[in-house]
This record gives C-alpha cells, sequence and structure tokens, in this order.
C-alpha cells in the first residue's frame, strides 16, 4: 500500500484536471455517505467543498439589487 502525507496529496490532486478534481470530490463524498462520519471527519469533508473564488464585482447583499425593487 502506498502511503503519503496530506501535503504530497494534495501536491498530487493540483496536477489533476479540473473535471478530475470534481471526480475526486465526488468519489470522496461517496465514500462519506456510505460510512458514519466522526465530527473531525464531517468538518474536513465540508472543508473540501468551500471554494477560493472570490464574488463578483457586481455582488450585492442588498434585495433590492437581486430583484429590481425596494422590497416592498
Amino acid at each position: 500500500m502506498i502511503q503519503a502525507t496530506y501535503a504530497e496529496v494534495i501536491k498530487l490532486v493540483d496536477q489533476l484536471t479540473p473535471t478530475e478534481q470534481r471526480a475526486l470530490v465526488e468519489y470522496l463524498q461517496e465514500q462519506a455517505l456510505q460510512q458514519s462520519l466522526s465530527s473531525e471527519q464531517w468538518n474536513t469533508l465540508f472543508d473540501s467543498l468551500k471554494t477560493e473564488i472570490p464574488l463578483g464585482d457586481s455582488f450585492s447583499l442588498r434585495r433590492e439589487d437581486w430583484y429590481g425593487d425596494d422590497g416592498r
């Protein structure tokens, strides 16, 4: 069995194409659903779903910006 450190795994994952990375995430999610997760495992899985993509410049939290009205 091949053993790698977390940092080594991350380097390998970074070499995957975006499609392969999504497939890996889906695989890991399926594996997680098949077993009972500890709190730490659940948090790790949740953290893996987070993205570092910033919101666009035009993003607004104001309702009226989303729907074009004043909310009345």
